[in-house]
């Protein structure tokens, strides 16, 4: 037959990492309001001191996706799918890095083993 359902899936490099990884099955959510800078780039109002916080590329697209409904793992599989070519074999250990950097240094996301609904101030931008 034709096959429409059948996906193609890539390999991902050294996901043996993400399996042994205690926290796989977590999910991330955002803790702070934040908006946007640019078309590019975002910035993070921090609740605990009068500062704001921006952020390379990487830690972004996890904050952006820090809605507390995806589990790492499941966002690993996903950030894995949006790669045209072959999937960079550092990208399981840069998303187990980033989720443990966001959630203890200056605490951005929190790491939870149950699902959680974003706050109704953190859902959208509070810029344009």
């Amino acid at each position: 037959m034709f096959n429409l359902f059948k996906r193609n899936k890539k390999p991902i490099p050294n996901w043996e990492l993400m399996e042994n990884y205690p926290k796989k099955d977590y999910y991330f959510i955002r803790l702070m309001p934040w908006g946007w800078m640019s078309e590019e780039q975002i910035f993070v109002s921090d609740i605990n001191s009068p500062r704001i916080i921006t952020m390379d590329p990487w830690p972004q697209v996890v904050y952006l996706n820090a809605t507390g409904s995806k589990t790492i793992a499941k966002f690993a599989k996903w950030l894995a799918g949006k790669y045209e070519g072959n999937v960079p074999d550092t990208l399981i250990g840069d998303v187990i890095d980033l989720m443990e950097t966001l959630s203890t240094k200056d605490p951005l996301i929190e790491l939870s083993q149950e699902k959680k609904r974003l706050k109704t101030n953190l859902v959208n931008p509070i810029s344009n």
